[in-house]
């Protein structure tokens, strides 16, 4: 696989999300959506958000490709990492680490509160959400883990996309918190944009 198929792979990325994007659409339908709340679930109330390589790639790559990869935003990544002491991994044993949380650091503290599209948003925030009506304060809502379960039997060949990744750039992470994971993979791009992948 070249660089190019890669790009194909990074350009199904809506697929990838494609039921999670349907249910909140389907939600909003009911008059349940987030257009009242300030985003307590983004924030270190609540968020503890982490990402696979596949997911951190499809975001980088937005920002890349949209110029909002900035030295602005490097530094609000680095302090995001450094406020909330992201870069201290607690290991808990059987491959699972503590969830430190942390305010995002695309979180804008007004309607709406992420700037991304939910085609690159990470899966578990778009399986978060209200369980009814429009909540002002987070109350009542939750992740729909059944979704995000059917989600990953719909893509099975991610855990192989992942695992590739891993390999042909050296990663050692499963997960990592959002701006953790975006640095990570910045260190490491250039390298993918030269690997032929088999």
């Amino acid at each position: 696989m070249s660089f190019q198929s890669l790009n194909k792979i990074i350009e199904s990325r809506y697929l990838r999300r494609e039921n999670l994007i349907v249910n909140m659409q389907s939600l909003e339908t009911k008059n349940i959506n987030c257009s009242s709340c300030q985003g307590k679930c983004c924030t270190m109330m609540a968020n503890s958000m982490m990402m696979t390589p596949i997911e951190t790639m499809d975001l980088y790559k937005y920002l890349k490709d949209e110029g909002l990869w900035t030295n602005e935003l490097i530094d609000k990544l680095t302090s995001c990492i450094k406020d909330f002491r992201l870069a201290e991994q607690l290991d808990l044993g059987r491959g699972r680490v503590f969830r430190r949380t942390y305010t995002c650091p695309f979180y804008l503290n007004q309607f709406p509160g992420c700037p991304l599209p939910r085609s690159v948003k990470p899966y578990g925030c778009l399986a978060f959400n209200p369980g009814q009506g429009t909540p002002s304060d987070g109350e009542g809502c939750h992740s729909e883990l059944a979704l995000l379960e059917k989600r990953e039997d719909l893509v099975e060949s991610e855990e192989d996309l992942n695992q590739l990744l891993k390999e042909r750039m050296n990663l050692t992470w499963e997960k990592l918190p959002i701006p953790v994971a975006l640095l990570e993979m910045d260190k490491v791009w250039e390298q993918l944009e030269d690997t032929q992948l088999p």
